[in-house]
This record gives C-alpha cells, sequence and structure tokens, in this order.
C-alpha cells in the first residue's frame, strides 16, 4: 500500500471510508468488537444489500399473514424496523385490503413520496397510502383522524426522529439489544395505549435479496389486556426488541440503521471487552476515531501511518 510522510492509501473515499468507521463503530457495539477486515466485510454487504432494496418493487400479489380488513374492524398499528426490504411492507398491507398511514421524519418524506407515488392517487374508493410527518406539531390529531376513517397506523421503531406532535411524550430510553445498550423512542406504544390501538410488531423476512418481499407477524400486543399503560408499554418494548434481536444476529447487514444509529441515539457497551486495536480506527490525517466513544483525536504522521500499517495493512 502506498504510504507518504502525511497520508495512507484507504481503500474508499475519504466521506465513503467516515461513513465505514462510524458504522463498524455501532457493529461493534451490538455485535462485539471486530477487527477491520470483519466489520469490513459487513460495510461492502450491507452497502450491495441498501442498494438493492431501496429500489426493489415487488411484481405480484403477495400471500400475506394478514386477511382483508372486514366493515367495521378496528384499524390496528404497525410497528416494523428498517430492516430488510422494509419499504414493501406498507405496499404488502395495501394489497391486503387495507389503507395506511405511514409516519416518517421531514428529512426523508420527500424520497418516500416519490417513492409511493403511485399508491398516494385520488381516492378511488380502494385501499390507500398516506405519509405523515413525525414532526408534524398536529401529528396526534391527524392520527386520530386516518384512525377514524379505519386507516392503519405503520411506524418504524428505530426511526431518527419521534413523534413530536404527538400526543404523548417520546423521549429516549435505555434498551438492550444483543452486546449493546441503545436510546430508543417508545412513544408509538404510549400512543397505543392512550388510543387502545392493538398492535403487531412486524418484519420483512424474505430468503434473499432476490427474493419477493415477504411480511411475518412476529408479535401482537393488545393493550387492553395489560394492567396499565407502564406494564403495556415496557413489556411491549422489551419483546419487540428481543425478539428482533433474533433476526439481526443472523443478518445484521438487513439493518439500515447500522449506518446512523451514532447520530441520535447513544449506543453503550462493556468497555471490558474492548482492546485498543478494536477502539481505534484511522481516518484520513491527522484523525483516529475511537470507536468506543465515538471521539475524534489528531495525532502526529508518524503515528497516523504507524496505525494505517498496524490495523489496515
Amino acid at each position: 500500500m502506498l504510504l507518504t510522510n502525511k497520508t495512507f492509501s484507504f481503500p474508499l473515499e475519504e466521506k465513503s471510508w467516515r461513513e465505514f468507521a462510524y458504522f463498524s463503530a455501532n457493529v461493534c457495539h451490538i455485535f462485539g468488537p471486530k477487527n477491520f477486515k470483519d466489520a469490513f466485510s459487513l460495510f461492502e454487504r450491507a452497502i450491495v444489500f441498501s442498494q438493492i432494496q431501496s429500489t426493489h418493487h415487488f411484481q405480484k400479489k403477495q400471500e400475506i399473514e394478514l386477511d382483508p380488513k372486514g366493515a367495521g374492524q378496528d384499524p390496528e398499528l404497525f410497528v416494523t424496523f428498517h430492516y430488510g426490504k422494509y419499504r414493501m411492507l406498507p405496499l404488502l398491507l395495501i394489497t391486503s385490503g387495507r389503507s395506511v398511514a405511514v409516519v416518517i421524519s421531514e428529512e426523508v418524506y420527500e424520497k418516500y413520496s416519490r417513492f409511493y407515488s403511485g399508491w398516494m392517487q385520488t381516492d378511488n374508493g380502494g385501499p390507500r397510502l398516506f405519509l405523515e410527518r413525525a414532526e408534524n406539531p398536529f401529528l396526534g390529531l391527524r392520527i386520530r383522524g386516518h384512525l377514524e376513517r379505519g386507516v392503519d397506523i405503520f411506524v418504524y421503531a428505530d426511526g431518527n426522529s419521534g413523534s413530536k406532535g404527538s400526543i404523548v411524550p417520546d423521549g429516549l430510553r435505555d434498551q438492550q439489544l444483543l452486546m449493546g445498550s441503545i436510546g430508543i423512542r417508545s412513544g408509538f406504544m404510549e400512543l397505543a395505549h392512550l388510543l387502545s390501538i392493538r398492535t403487531r410488531f412486524v418484519l420483512e423476512t424474505s430468503a434473499s435479496v432476490d427474493a419477493e418481499p415477504y411480511l411475518q407477524v412476529i408479535e401482537r400486543f393488545d393493550p387492553k389486556e395489560f394492567r396499565d399503560r407502564s406494564d403495556f408499554v415496557d413489556t411491549s418494548i422489551r419483546r419487540i426488541y428481543a425478539r428482533f434481536s433474533e433476526y439481526l444476529k443472523d443478518s445484521p447487514v438487513n439493518w439500515e440503521s447500522l449506518f446512523y444509529l451514532h447520530q441520535s441515539r447513544p449506543i453503550l457497551s462493556d468497555k471490558n471487552i474492548w482492546s485498543p486495536e478494536h477502539r481505534v480506527m484511522p481516518l484520513y490525517f491527522p484523525n483516529i476515531l475511537d470507536r468506543f466513544s465515538y471521539r475524534v483525536h489528531q495525532v502526529d504522521s508518524q503515528t497516523h501511518i504507524g496505525l494505517c500499517k498496524l490495523l489496515l495493512d
């Protein structure tokens, strides 16, 4: 590899390498510390999966576990993660005869609007898809309106933004996820209890990136079956993340949030399992990233080259 007095020939351009460094830090906190080779392999596979799933469209109507919603049947809350071909799940619900309102953050609203444009036309009496901004100060009222019209609500448990316009608080709480602890939002389950909405935790679990998307119901929750709000929220959140861990452990590259968890949610793990070699990840000179603390430090040229040779060569 080419070395100079101030730099090193990294496998990626600076922006992409920085993205990998933080991705690898997130991976190490959740799955345990990994060396450069293993972390980079996961990153490459995750990039490929993300690129394919973001443009994937199913070609035929899917047979899923949900029956078309009959007259008088109450709407439900569907909870998922940015996992697998997750953009397809609202469309699978529509093909089963259900109208769906998807709550998303402002930063991805335009992207989702383009992706779902064909399903958001003027109402012709059939199932429709609606998009709602999580930051909307009137979100709680809009959700009530959708529910009154029989429209299901669809949310992402790992969304970057909480429902700031919701009628319940949505601050971060600590949650164990495999070997790490992350800050999560639970406002969607608070809302489910407040509005007495039956809730289903679903995931896209098709066998491969080329397979047609598949909606699987992982858990079901009914607020009426729980003693009180706190019991409902705590139990459902714990079960959702415990079941998600099972799928995440088998297919880590399927979880898109590994690219950006560090931006909005603190991630912690046991410091004692991190060796110095696992903590240090060189960035472009003169910076290095401490993958445990997410802090960036500056070092001199000789130290930087030495670390590059030790960890990346």
